[in-house]
């Protein structure tokens, strides 16, 4: 298996920025909303949606993000002929986004994949097969027909799937967050009796939290338990330090057989015991309570994970490494592979996260009866390096995948980080108890990935993050000097890409993404975007005229609307990932003088008003022929447009509030863009969602 490797004019003497706050993948809500436009392009939508920002922890103290337009100039002489008494003939314009360094941040959308283990000590143990080996509690002379320190992990997760799932999903308010299952724990090696799953799926299809937990009763329960908390035939003949932890990990990240989506974040949680087969975790089974297979000449588990043909097609390779590879192959190895599948590239975030969930039993606790009375050689050296065996493996794929760990409360990961599992007794094996609420809280914390500020498509595939729509003669010019300016919360410049044309009838606009990938397409909380880019006005009418199409009440009072339904704006994915919101940028205006006939007046005949203020498609000259052929007119989406009430934009920028919380109003100056390369072309970059 293959896998890919991650991975003209010069300045003018007034320099005017376009400056556009993009409130890129981050969370925002619109601080209350002004009367629905009456254009026929415009929409309403709710007071409050969300634009989704991202990273694990959601901030109490939200502020909000900033979008703004200006100008170098208050006005400009018609036809960029410079012959008026302002002689300016071209104006610079600056878009501007800066996002809040509070922003709540989400993922829009993530499907969370459990890969559950089903060995013995994993609350599965049978006790009607009558092979307890050397664990002193599953002797059936004692009445209790459980291990000693048998996890309950197994029938609490059965028993509380609708709650996990809740749970999560509570702690994820502003994620759609879905839900799937593969169980698994075979080996097949002399340690393992055989008859068990080395991967097996059993919630294919990612479900919501209501849906999940009916789904896991009918497939996992009653099919592979045999409708209670027993996996028949679960005896201490099978294997319980070591599993298929490594196959069952490649299938979820592989999609064998799992309806994965590329519109969402895929986390991935294991829950489990065991170690994976691989040299840098062994186990020995000779100082445990196993029944050791007759003429064992190792007491070593494999430490090769063996090829495996998985559903789909998915082929496993043979030694697949768990955090290193140990092949000549530098990247197989699981850690490696939650970052290159296709799946895991093509997700949100660009990879995978893996969350590991050690639960405290016996194979994870020395300090179990199961090993001091088992008869085993060695003494708590060897119990010792088991248990440290399959945690530090759990605390390792988590640390390699931007993943969370937890496990047993008396053992900490080389990072410091200390489990926070409490031993909770099994109980009868026909009733056990179903309670752990270490457990639940474990797995209500699990991470769902640090998002790093990745935008999600938001709706129309082909709408960019920032769109630039002029209004009126008002027009891009023809050498436009696009400048293109991205820089994080410490201000530090990272790149960004430059613009896309679109053409709406006559006009021709222009579209920004801050990247053409759609994974790496946003900003993180305190980041800003901007462009600046030149402008110039073609015909009549003089006066104040709106520069951009745009609908918020301000623009409407200035004579500004949309162009064919469209305008000057961000678009953003809501809170809970499916409402795509339009949100528009405010207006800017700009004095429109006549060229200099008789002292700045209009030549003999020339309409001193010939196009009314907003009649939209007016002017404009066609793009120079060295440009890139323009993009289709954009598709009207279905999105909430969300207008912005009075008193709301000063000084040419909107302030965007988050449940209440208050913002500054930013204003872009032509400093931000000082000193910074200009491009005398017209752009060429794709620069859109493809």
């Amino acid at each position: 298996m293959v896998r890919t490797s991650r991975g003209g004019m010069g300045l003018s003497r007034a320099l005017l920025g376009l400056i556009v706050v993009l409130l890129v993948p981050l969370l925002f809500s619109v601080a209350g909303s002004a009367p629905a436009a009456s254009s026929p392009g415009d929409r309403a939508g709710p007071a409050n949606s969300g634009a989704v920002l991202l990273s694990s922890s959601v901030p109490t103290n939200v502020t909000g993000v900033t979008l703004g337009i200006t100008t170098d100039s208050p006005a400009i002489c018609i036809a960029a002929t410079g012959n008026c008494p302002i002689q300016t003939g071209i104006v610079h314009v600056t878009l501007s986004a800066l996002v809040g360094s509070g922003t709540i941040s989400a993922w829009p959308a993530v499907q969370m994949l459990f890969v559950l283990e089903t060995t013995p000590y994993d609350g599965v143990y049978d006790p009607s097969a009558g092979v307890p080996g050397g664990d002193p509690c599953g002797d059936a002379q004692y009445g209790y027909g459980t291990l000693c320190e048998e996890s309950n992990g197994v029938p609490f997760f059965v028993a509380n799937a609708g709650a996990i799932a809740a749970s999560i999903a509570a702690a994820h308010k502003f994620t759609n967050m879905s839900f799937g299952l593969v169980d698994f724990f075979a080996t097949g090696d002399q340690f393992d009796a055989g008859g068990g799953a080395y991967y097996h799926v059993d919630v294919p299809n990612f479900l919501n939290k209501s849906s999940f937990p009916t789904a896991v009763t009918a497939s996992f329960q009653q099919k592979t338990l045999g409708g209670g908390f027993i996996l028949p035939r679960s005896d201490l003949k099978e294997n319980f330090l070591h599993s298929s932890s490594i196959t069952a990990l490649y299938g979820g990240l592989e999609g064998a057989g799992i309806n994965w989506s590329a519109g969402t974040h895929h986390v991935i949680v294991l829950i489990d015991s065991t170690a994976p087969r691989d040299a840098h975790y062994p186990e020995n089974y000779c100082v445990s309570p196993a029944v050791t297979p007759a003429g064992l000449t190792s007491c070593l588990a494999p430490s090769c994970e063996p090829p495996n043909l998985l559903p789909g097609g998915i082929f496993v390779p043979e030694c697949e490494g768990w955090i290193k590879s140990n092949t000549s192959n530098a990247s197989a190895d699981i850690g490696a592979l939650a970052l290159q599948a296709p799946l895991c590239i093509s997700s949100f975030g660009a990879n995978c996260t893996v969350d590991a969930v050690n639960l405290y039993g016996t194979p994870t606790d020395p300090g179990s009866p199961s090993w001091a009375e088992s008869g085993g050689s060695g003494g708590p050296a060897n119990w010792t390096a088991d248990a440290t065996s399959i945690l530090h493996a759990g605390c390792d794929i988590a640390a390699a995948t931007g993943g969370s760990w937890d496990g047993p409360n008396w053992y900490s990961c080389p990072n410091g980080q200390f489990g926070t599992l409490k031993l909770v007794s099994h109980g009868s094996a026909a009733e056990p108890d179903v309670t752990n609420p270490s457990l639940l809280a474990a797995l209500e914390n699990v991470s769902v990935g640090d998002p790093g500020g990745v935008f999600p498509a938001a709706g129309n595939l082909n709408h960019p993050m920032f769109l630039f729509v002029p209004y009126g003669s008002v027009s891009v010019a023809p050498n436009a000097n696009f400048v293109e300016t991205c820089t994080n919360a410490t201000g530090v410049a990272f790149s960004c890409e430059g613009p896309t044309r679109f053409s709406f009838g006559e006009t021709t606009a222009y579209g920004w993404n801050v990247s053409s990938s759609p994974s790496t397409n946003g900003l993180r909380a305190g980041d800003s975007w901007s462009a600046t880019f030149d402008i110039e006005a073609l015909a009549p009418p003089y006066g104040t005229v709106p520069i951009d199409a745009c609908i918020t009440l301000e623009c409407k009072i200035a004579g500004s609307g949309p162009v064919l339904g469209n305008y000057t704006d961000t678009r953003y994915r809501a809170y809970e990932g499916s409402l795509v919101t339009a949100l528009s940028f405010p207006i800017a205006t700009i004095e429109v003088q006549p060229n200099g006939f008789g002292g700045g007046l209009a030549p003999p005949g020339a309409p001193v008003s010939g196009i009314p203020v907003g009649t939209p498609g007016a002017g404009g000259t066609p793009p120079p022929t060295s440009a890139p052929p323009p993009a289709a007119a954009l598709p009207t989406p279905a999105v909430a447009v969300q207008s912005i009430t009075a008193g709301t934009i000063a000084a040419g920028a909107i302030r965007l509030g988050i449940r209440g919380a208050s913002v500054d109003v930013k204003t872009a100056t032509p400093a931000s863009v000082k000193g910074k390369k200009r491009r005398s072309a017209t752009p060429t970059h794709v620069g859109r969602w493809i």
